[in-house]
């Protein structure tokens, strides 16, 4: 089943535009018995949890916030989300409209059909709309339109739990900060006097702040992941520019600004961005641009305020650092959009400037590995482990190229070490388990997969690569749960589709293997070879 929760804050929040999170009321909800609770994929998200029954996803729960102002008018709003379903949702179709009420709670409920790219089943879903104060709820139901007449009693069950409270605001103390600390970084960051805590996320929190506006702090495992929250952040926005600040203690940040108006509102906004080379740490602020100008001196604060611990054991200081932080930004945006001679280019100015700049190593190592080029990738991260013998990413680094030559021991070795200084590297664990499947050590590989996941319970590539050891083991019905659930992360990966119709046609579970063998089909690259063996083999298993 595809998770509704992408369309479903695709629809609301880029029509209606995110404006933050604030909970002048507050919302009483526990997720029920039976059903488990999924990561967080956004600041607007509350509540996301899937019913699960077996190998199979029967509904999917979201409950999302947005902040209006002026206070939202419920027809209104509701008329924008359902044109948007029309014009979004393939095959919409309206049901039922009424009158909702729960406890402390008015609102709108509204059933319809649809479907949804890649999955032939028809889906239906239950929309729960309601205000409290300035904030809009969204309760969201959705699950295979053949159940839904079994569900329906206790979809509504769930919405008439729903308590509204009236809650204060958490007040900042003067002068507090956002702390954290583990064994390889340090962030404080000041927090604006007048702010108040919105939303505590896994990773992070976000705050309401003065001048109408919203701050949003959040950490990584990576700078990867970093990049990821900005490619979604600026989707949509226009660039106006960006520039280089120097922290309290020294370090860089790179600030851009984005420029972006509300359809509905017409008000224009305005977003800042700020990355700290080297380390997997995120400020976004979003604020109205009409009140741009006087926040600008607690904005900037939370920049130059900052302390953010380094990772590098020798810093040029002056100016040097600074033209080495600029060739270093270069290499990433580089990086990033795939020019990997050029990023490799600039990390090599960067590091000409200046030689202890760990960070710029690991981080060309990571283009050469991209290219191919695995001896310059492991002289790379061995020179970063130089600088820095602490630098757990550098030895997966290096774990990843020995494993791109083959020489998996060599490979083990480097990923157990990272793991040494890192017990809580996911991608080390993973990597492993890959070394150790490569060698044939199903038992290993699965152990590693396991860990994890333990770690991050939403690790696509974990589950789908212990899907392949349990499927080397003959282990069909635990390689199948684990192909079911890459794809309840990631409806769109073909490979998992395709993985998961042989081990469903070993398992004798054709109809299953029929399923995945469309849902191959229909996402798989055009040119694909394997496009026509899925064709065929569907007509034999339904004969």
């Amino acid at each position: 089943m595809k998770r509704l929760f992408w369309i479903v804050v695709g629809t609301v929040f880029v029509v209606l535009g995110w404006q933050g999170v604030s909970f002048p009321q507050e919302l009483s909800f526990e997720i029920p018995e039976g059903w488990t609770p999924t990561t967080p994929q956004s600041p607007n998200q509350k509540v996301c949890a899937l019913l699960v029954e077996g190998d199979t996803v029967r509904a999917e729960l979201v409950l999302t916030v947005e902040e209006v102002s002026p206070p939202p008018d419920l027809n209104g709003y509701f008329r924008n989300v359902q044109q948007h379903f029309q014009s979004t949702l393939e095959s919409y179709t309206p049901q039922e409209v009424v009158p909702f009420q729960g406890q402390g709670i008015s609102g709108v409920r509204h059933t319809f059909l649809f479907s949804v790219r890649g999955n032939p089943s028809p889906l239906q879903g239950m929309l729960v709309l309601f205000p409290l104060g300035n904030t809009m709820y969204a309760l969201f139901f959705d699950c295979r339109a053949e159940d839904f007449a079994h569900l329906e009693a206790r979809f509504l069950s769930i919405a008439q739990s729903l308590k509204a409270t009236h809650g204060t605001p958490q007040e900042v103390p003067q002068g507090e900060r956002w702390t954290y600390q583990d064994a390889r970084h340090s962030f404080s960051l000041p927090i604006p006097p007048g702010s108040t805590v919105a939303q505590t996320l896994d990773n992070g929190v976000v705050y309401q702040t003065p001048n109408q506006g919203q701050l949003v702090i959040l950490r990584f495992d990576d700078e990867a992941g970093v990049q990821e929250v900005i490619a979604q952040v600026t989707q949509g926005k226009d660039f106006s520019g960006s520039s280089s600040l120097v922290t309290q203690n020294g370090s860089a940040v790179q600030v851009s600004l984005y420029s972006s108006r509300n359809p509905q509102t017409n008000i224009q906004y305005a977003t800042l961005l700020g990355v700290f080379p080297g380390h997997p740490l995120l400020v976004i602020i979003i604020v109205p641009a009409s009140e741009y100008q006087n926040a600008q001196e607690w904005m900037g604060s939370i920049f130059t305020k900052a302390v953010v611990g380094q990772a590098q054991t020798f810093s040029p200081g002056g100016d040097a650092e600074g033209e080495a932080m600029t060739y270093f930004f270069d290499g990433v945006q580089y990086a990033a959009r795939g020019r990997y001679d050029e990023a490799i280019l600039a990390y090599s100015r960067a590091i000409e400037i200046w030689p202890g700049f760990a960070r710029a190593y690991v981080n060309r190592g990571n283009v050469y590995r991209v290219k191919g080029l695995y001896d310059e990738a492991i002289h790379d991260d061995a020179k970063a482990l130089e600088i820095d013998p602490k630098n757990s990413e550098a030895c997966r680094g290096r774990g990843d190229a020995y494993s791109g030559k083959g020489l998996y021991e060599e490979a083990i070795a480097e990923y157990t070490r990272a793991l040494e200084i890192d017990p809580g590297d996911k991608r080390a664990y993973n990597n492993r388990g890959f070394a150790y499947e490569s060698r044939n050590l199903h038992d290993e590989a699965i152990r590693d997969y396991t860990k994890a996941l333990e770690i991050d319970p939403e690790y696509a590539l974990a589950y789908f690569n212990r899907g392949n050891a349990y499927q080397a083991k003959g282990l069909h019905d635990e390689a199948i749960r684990d192909y079911t659930k890459v794809l309840a992360i990631d409806p769109e990966d073909a490979e998992a589709y395709c993985n998961k119709a042989t081990v469903c046609e070993r398992a004798g579970r054709f109809k299953e293997a029929v399923e995945a063998y469309r849902g191959f089909i229909q996402y798989a690259p055009p040119d694909s070879p394997y496009i026509e063996h899925a064709k065929k083999r569907i007509e034999e298993l339904e004969r």
